[in-house]
């Protein structure tokens, strides 16, 4: 297995945005016509008033399966952190 780590500007390089908004269009119609498996986010109380989110999905017909974990640490902008840092996990599905 093969783990690319991309940051955002390689990202915005690699998808046009453009491209970016078909594959947001086709997100939506695989949602709104069942096709797409969007359980409820998961939420986790973290130290010092933080919160942690993650949220899972999938387009089995596509082979898609993701999940986005963002963080919330309101405490991290004294300390010259951010405060929302997330990544996304995408993976194929097979």
């Amino acid at each position: 297995m093969t783990v690319r780590l991309l940051t955002a500007a390689e990202l915005r390089h690699l998808v046009p945005m453009s491209e970016a908004i078909g594959l947001v269009r086709h997100a939506y119609i695989a949602l709104s016509t069942g096709q797409a498996i969007v359980p409820p986010r998961l939420h986790l109380a973290v130290g010092d008033g933080g919160t942690a989110l993650y949220m899972p999905a999938a387009v089995p017909a596509d082979g898609a399966l993701g999940v986005k974990a963002v963080t919330v640490c309101p405490t991290n902008a004294a300390r010259g952190l951010p405060t929302i840092p997330a990544l996304v996990l995408v993976q194929d599905a097979s």
